[in-house]
């Protein structure tokens, strides 16, 4: 509920953007039923039947490619954003409108744009979410 209750309920999207929040299966039953009722108020709610635990992250983006394939097939692209993360909405468009657009015309259609995390140290500490332990 983070993006929900701070940076983005004072935004106008432009008639070219739309939002969807994807939320995973919840085992808080007084969460679900806010998120249920946040849902009926907004209608950009949508629910996937995942756990929602970083776990299962590539699931979760599988099902929200899933659902864009199934009900929002002329959508040219998807930004995925964590609620620790705020989004700057006029640069966003900028970058789309402007330098995308270029970047399709001169490289096609089939990216992934992001930040590649180059020389980082390995994480040791079993607390941390990035912490993977894989039995062979």
């Amino acid at each position: 509920m983070g993006i929900r209750s701070s940076w983005k309920k004072d935004v106008q999207l432009n008639s070219n953007f739309t939002h969807k929040f994807f939320i995973g299966w919840t085992w808080n039953e007084t969460l679900r039923k806010t998120l249920k009722e946040e849902s009926q108020k907004y209608g950009d709610i949508i629910f996937t039947n995942i756990v929602d635990d970083y776990s299962n992250l590539t699931l979760k983006m599988n099902s929200i490619f899933q659902w864009q394939q199934n009900f929002c097939q002329n959508v040219d692209f998807i930004l995925r954003a964590d609620e620790d993360t705020v989004l700057d909405i006029s640069r966003f468009e900028y970058w789309m409108n402007n330098e995308i657009k270029d970047l399709i015309e001169n490289i096609g259609d089939e990216m992934i744009l992001g930040h590649l995390i180059e020389n980082s140290p390995t994480v040791r500490q079993s607390c941390s979410k990035w912490y993977k332990f894989f039995l062979f």
